[in-house]
């Protein structure tokens, strides 16, 4: 018996998050057949600030922080950082059961859970969209929510929430980092000149943000963004398709559900059903 082809079969896609949180959806990649080509574009970085911990922990002892809302894995790991650096871990725990806590979505609840802090809310939409439209639903007036979060993202909910009266701390806990140079990338840009990358996955802003600073250093950036065009772009979340789309890029698949499993099964179903002229090994 022929056995079928995989969809992705030969296909090379690139991963532009950091390495260490590209083993599950490369992984995915290759149960499809494709070739998944690592290419970190940005580093995380925890921001140590003990004066800001200490009185974020003071808050969260004294009842006085209504929700703490987490958007990231990297949000709930670089809190985590910064309380063993200052030797509070337990405390902060036990200080955490006094507020409600949001996860952004799975992935962040099933690590919160497995560092033994519970979670009170997952909004249908794993978005900050999602994030808003669950805590409005509970009436935000005069609430303190406190988020731990990357200094290099939007303020979209601390402005939606503002405007229902609710009081909004936004809290640096890490930062991301573009690297200086890439050795990959060279062999990356020529890959994608002869349209030998089928797709470009790009999970935040700021991974499109760092390829196109750094690929524009090594091709014209009118070539750069026409090349691209004639790939597939795959992004997570409305913010990360509208940084793409903002320079002209065309996104072609983003998953209703803001996960790399679901990112992989769009580029699936348009590796099945579309006829975008791409080539595969």
């Amino acid at each position: 018996m022929v056995q079928a082809e995989k969809p992705l079969s030969g296909k090379r896609i690139l991963i532009t998050r950091p390495r260490e949180q590209s083993k599950e959806i490369s992984n995915e990649i290759r149960l499809f057949g494709g070739i998944p080509i690592l290419l970190p574009l940005i580093k995380i970085r925890t921001l140590f600030d003990e004066n800001e911990f200490n009185k974020f922990l003071a808050y969260l002892s004294e009842s006085e922080i209504d929700y703490v809302v987490f958007m990231s894995v990297n949000g709930v790991k670089s809190l985590l950082s910064n309380a063993r650096k200052f030797g509070k871990v337990s405390v902060l725990v036990k200080a955490l059961r006094k507020s409600l806590i949001v996860a952004v979505g799975e992935r962040t609840a099933t690590y919160l859970k497995r560092v033994n802090i519970h979670v009170d809310i997952i909004p249908k939409k794993f978005s900050s969209e999602g994030v808003v439209r669950e805590l409005l639903s509970r009436n935000v007036w005069n609430k303190i929510i406190y988020i731990p979060k990357t200094n290099s993202s939007n303020n979209y909910i601390k402005k939606q929430l503002e405007k229902s009266g609710a009081i909004i701390h936004e809290y640096y806990v890490y930062e991301t980092v573009i690297p200086r140079s890439l050795p990959l990338l060279q062999d990356v840009v020529k890959q994608l000149s002869k349209h030998e990358i089928w797709a470009i996955t790009f999970m935040s802003p700021s991974t499109v943000r760092s390829f196109l600073g750094l690929a524009g250093r090594l091709l014209n950036r009118r070539n750069l963004i026409s090349s691209l065009n004639q790939i597939v772009i795959a992004a997570i979340g409305s913010t990360t398709k509208n940084e793409l789309e903002g320079k002209g890029i065309l996104v072609d698949v983003v998953p209703a559900k803001h996960t790399s499993h679901e990112l992989v099964l769009g580029l699936v179903k348009y590796a099945i059903y579309s006829k975008k002229p791409v080539k595969s090994d």
